[in-house]
Formats: C-alpha cells, structure tokens, sequence
C-alpha cells in the first residue's frame, strides 16, 4: 500500500475479514474506480487480482507489474473518473 501511494495513487485498505462482495460494494459507494485484491493465494503467489468496479473486468498481474504499471493505471482511473 505505500509504495503504490507514493506512486501517487490513493489506497485505502480493507482488513475487516467481510466477504469481498460486501467489499466491492463499498469501494463502489466510497467513490473507488477500482480494487486490488490480495487474498491468501495471491499473498503466496506475489499476485494481485486488479477489479475494475465499473464494469467487473479482472487482471491479474504480480506485484512487481503492479508497481509498474502505476503511471498507466492512472491514466485509466482518471479516464473513468
């Protein structure tokens, strides 16, 4: 979560152990274009499975992409913003 925000975007984390419907669902009523979800298998496999709220779509990508891929990924947030 701090590297990707001081890559400049904004991250809030969600640790309450909610079943990530209930998650998704407030990220979308919070404002969020996006989530970043690091469940136990991703976590072992250094993976990040990328939601796009708007329309559903998923990606999944290692960690180390993520990070570089952050200036695109806010190019595509503030289009849908």
């Amino acid at each position: 979560a701090q590297q990707l925000r001081k890559a400049g975007l904004a991250v809030e984390l969600d640790l309450s152990g909610s079943a990530f419907g209930k998650q998704f669902k407030r990220a979308d009523r919070s404002g969020a274009v996006a989530c970043l979800v690091i469940g136990d298998a991703e976590a072992q496999s250094n993976t990040v499975n990328l939601k796009w709220l708007a329309s559903g779509e998923q990606e999944t990508m290692t960690q180390a992409d993520l990070l570089d891929k952050t200036e695109e990924l806010k190019g595509q947030i503030e289009q849908l913003r």
